[in-house]
This record gives C-alpha cells, sequence and structure tokens, in this order.
C-alpha cells in the first residue's frame, strides 16, 4: 500500500491501522500536582489520510472540537505511533492545527489566516506541539485538526491536551472539551470540462475561453451548504461558481466571482428541502483538464450528482427512450430562450420601478411643493397630472 512518494506500508500495518481504536472523546490519563493528561486515540486511513493545509484534502483529516467552561492556557501534543518495531523505521511528517469554530460551534472549511489561531511546524518528529489560551466556551470554541504532509500517508496517534493542575485550584468549575466533529457531511464529483457548446449562451461563452459544467443538488431536508470546485491538475486557471434553485431557471442563489487558484467556494445557509443547480465555470481551462466539485452539508439527507446523470435517470425512468444529441440540444435551446425571457422581464421591471423613482422625487414631489405654495399649479392640476403614481 502506497502512502507517500517514497514509503510503503504492509497489508498487516495498514489492518492494524484500520482496527486501530478511535477514542469518542478525550480521557483524563493522568493528574499530579503538575499537570491534567487528557488523551485520545485516533488515526488517518483511507478518507481521513488528507495531508496537510496545502491540500484540498486537508478538510477530510480528523478534527476535534475543543471548548472549556471558563478558559484555560492548554498544550496540545499530537504522537503518532509507529508502525515496526524497528527504531530505523522512518517517522512521518505531521503537523498539529488550531483553528476558530463558526457561530454554530462547527468547523471552518474554508480556512484562511484569520481562522488559523496556531499551528505547529510540519515535521518528521515523534510529536508536535502548540500552547494556546483557550477562551471559555460560551466566548468562542476551536477546532484542532491533525495531519500528515502527504495526501494518503496512514498511521494511527495519539491527540493530548495538557493543563496546568494550579488552573483547576484555581477556578474548581474548569473543565475540557475534547472530543470527534463529524459535523459536515461530504460529498465528490470529479468532471472534465468539456467545450462542446449545449446552448446559444453556452456557445457566447465558449468564445470568450469559458467553459463550464452543472450538477444537480438535492436536499431532502433543510440545511446549510458549502460548495468547493476544485483543479486536480495544473494550471490553476480562474474558476467561478453558482447556486441557483433547478426550476427557477438558473437565477443565482449565491454566485461567487472568478478567482486563480486552486479552487472557489461559496456557502448558503437555510436552503429549503428542494433540488439546486450548481454550475462551475472555468476561464481558459482545457477541455480535457479535471476538477472536482465538493458539496459539504449540515446533514446526511442529500444527493450530489452531475446533471448528465440526472439526466439519464429522469430520461430512462419517466421519459422512456434517452434524447438524441439534437434532441437534447434542442431542449437545452429553449432553457436558453426561457431564461432570456425571464432576465428581461426581470430588468424591464427594474428599469421602469428607477423610472418612477425619478419622476417621484424630481418633479412630483416639488411640484407638490409648489401646489400648495399657490405657484404656477394648481393642487386640482397637481392631482390630475399625477393621479394615482404615489400608490
Amino acid at each position: 500500500i502506497k502512502f507517500s512518494d517514497d514509503l510503503t506500508i504492509t497489508y498487516k500495518a495498514a489492518k492494524t491501522i484500520r482496527n486501530s481504536s478511535c477514542s469518542d472523546s478525550a480521557v483524563l490519563v493522568k493528574a499530579d500536582s503538575l499537570h491534567r493528561h487528557y488523551r485520545l486515540e485516533g488515526a488517518w486511513f483511507g478518507e481521513t489520510a488528507g495531508g496537510c493545509i496545502n491540500y484540498p484534502t486537508f478538510r477530510e483529516n480528523p478534527h476535534y472540537l475543543l471548548s472549556s467552561t471558563t478558559g484555560s492556557p492548554v498544550r496540545l501534543t499530537l504522537t503518532q505511533q509507529q508502525l515496526e518495531k524497528d527504531e530505523d523505521s522512518p517517522l512521518h511528517y505531521i503537523a498539529l492545527y488550531v483553528l476558530k469554530a463558526d457561530e454554530k460551534g462547527r468547523r471552518l472549511l474554508n480556512i484562511t489566516k484569520k481562522s488559523l489561531v496556531a499551528a505547529s511546524k510540519v515535521t518528521p518528529s515523534l510529536s508536535v506541539s502548540v500552547d494556546i489560551d483557550l477562551p471559555p466556551s460560551k466566548q468562542e470554541k476551536y477546532v484542532v485538526a491533525v495531519s500528515t504532509y502527504y495526501p494518503g500517508t496512514m498511521c494511527p496517534f495519539f491527540l493530548s491536551c495538557f493543563v496546568e493542575s494550579s488552573h483547576f485550584e484555581k477556578n474548581p468549575d474548569l473543565s475540557i472539551s475534547l472530543f470527534p466533529t463529524n459535523d459536515w457531511t461530504p460529498s465528490f464529483v470529479k468532471s472534465r470540462w468539456s467545450n462542446l457548446p449545449t446552448s446559444p449562451r453556452d456557445s457566447l461563452e465558449e468564445a470568450r475561453g469559458i467553459l463550464e459544467k452543472r450538477f444537480s443538488l438535492k436536499l431532502t431536508v433543510a440545511g446549510d451548504v458549502q460548495i468547493f470546485v476544485t483543479h486536480l491538475q495544473e494550471p490553476h486557471q480562474p474558476l467561478q461558481l453558482t447556486l441557483a434553485k433547478m426550476d427557477h431557471l438558473g437565477i443565482p442563489l449565491s454566485e461567487s466571482e472568478f478567482q486563480r487558484g486552486k479552487e472557489v467556494w461559496l456557502e448558503k445557509s437555510d436552503l429549503e428541502a428542494d433540488e439546486y443547480l450548481i454550475i462551475a465555470r472555468g476561464s481558459e481551462v482545457k477541455p480535457d483538464a479535471d476538477f472536482q466539485v465538493s458539496v459539504y452539508c449540515s446533514h446526511k439527507e442529500f444527493v450530489l450528482q452531475s446533471i448528465e446523470k440526472r439526466d439519464k435517470l429522469l430520461k430512462r425512468n419517466e421519459l422512456g427512450p434517452t434524447f438524441t444529441r439534437t434532441e437534447g440540444h434542442k431542449v437545452k435551446q429553449i432553457e436558453a430562450k426561457r431564461k432570456a425571457v425571464a432576465r428581461e422581464i426581470m430588468t424591464t421591471e427594474q428599469t421602469y420601478v428607477h423610472n418612477l423613482q425619478v419622476l417621484k422625487q424630481s418633479f412630483m414631489e416639488p411640484m407638490e411643493k409648489m401646489a400648495k405654495k399657490g405657484g404656477m399649479m394648481s393642487t386640482e392640476d397637481y392631482k390630475y397630472l399625477f393621479a394615482n403614481i404615489s400608490e
């Protein structure tokens, strides 16, 4: 089993990792006059071996919610367990990160410098540590992320939290909580950009060097959603992401700007149970380049799939034989025309309301003051001229 550039492990070792115990929460393993030592066990295995913060798969690493009733300085230590008894077996590069939780006490998926509280060095050591001042849980909660450097590196570990005993003596109400967090459920779809135009709008965007792919997101229960579009190979050209309701003509509920980098992200809270359209766009991307759409939902009751797969299922289950390419192209042309009509109606209404505001502010209100003062227009003429515009 290959798990880094130049290291392999045996099947027996991999089985040991898979069967290693993972704690439900940290337990007090030692208490003396100097420190109280809390510890839990975990492992990087399979999808949970996401690599360091440089990789988008970092989000799949084990994460732990850390909180304190009254706040206290703590030391966190990550220790890797060596699988082989041979003292010459190499150590993995490991790292420890402390991140801010969101307002609901969940881990932040889009990590920025502001959300990073502390981080150890990525080093091939038996253990790494960080010291932090843990705030009271009523004010803020932290999330601890543990990682190896390379994605796919599998290894069991210990995560320890040390607190000086004197803090418990000064504050009898002090307690420490450290347990795994399962706050987001992920789903992934890998795809490839295509330069085959499917509608007049797609043809126009292709001429501008923009390609797009569409995906269906069906929520059976209302919840919060975070969406990522990630390049799976270089170069990292600009990406853009749109979320819309499937039956609302593609009018965006949320939309990101085009951003150059490895991935682009957006979030939407309190989405109703419904079917949604995710549109991923790439500027100057190669048609054969691979990318991935990742959706993280606050519950497990959702389905993410490509539009092509969704349409095939619908045609097979509801419409009988699948469409030919020509028929499918006509359907998408009709859809594009519907969207154009909807946008035109919206634009016309916005222009109409704007003109009414100009009429009211620049003409109606000044002339009303003149009529009341007995100017060049009488009150009756004013009412006849403007009628029920104010309504």
